[in-house]
């Protein structure tokens, strides 16, 4: 189980590498891109949160759970529920980004609640991982 684990979590890395890169020039000041929230308020990690919630109801529904179909049914649940969210905020953002409209909300608390939505899917990807013996 520690083995597949720690394949998940290279994983998840590979999937956040491209934030990590952007990140890494931001501090080395490479970009116009001065700080996180500014590279994040374009809702990209919205994006993230819908795919990795797509493959873990995919695994999910495969195998059955090993803890219970209460369990597997309530995660199935919280991860329609992220993927629908974050795939309609995902086209909000990313409609109102292509019409150039500028949206007068707080950047600081939009990047925050993006940054916990993706830390609950990616939560809600290890329950499926666990609960669906999926080992890559």
């Amino acid at each position: 189980m520690l083995e597949a684990t720690i394949r998940w979590l290279f994983f998840i890395f590979l999937s956040f590498f491209p934030l990590v890169l952007s990140f890494i020039l931001i501090k080395v000041k490479i970009t116009r891109v001065k700080t996180w929230s500014e590279l994040l308020k374009g809702g990209e990690l919205f994006l993230f949160s819908t795919t990795i919630s797509a493959s873990s109801i995919v695994s999910i529904f495969n195998v059955p759970s090993k803890f219970g179909f209460g369990l597997k049914l309530i995660t199935l649940y919280l991860l329609m529920i992220v993927l629908l969210i974050s795939s309609g905020m995902f086209s909000v953002f990313f409609f109102l980004k292509l019409n150039e409209v500028n949206l007068s909300i707080d950047e600081k608390l939009f990047v925050h609640s993006l940054t916990w939505w993706t830390i609950l899917a990616v939560i809600l990807n290890y329950l499926a991982f666990i609960q669906g013996h999926v080992y890559w």
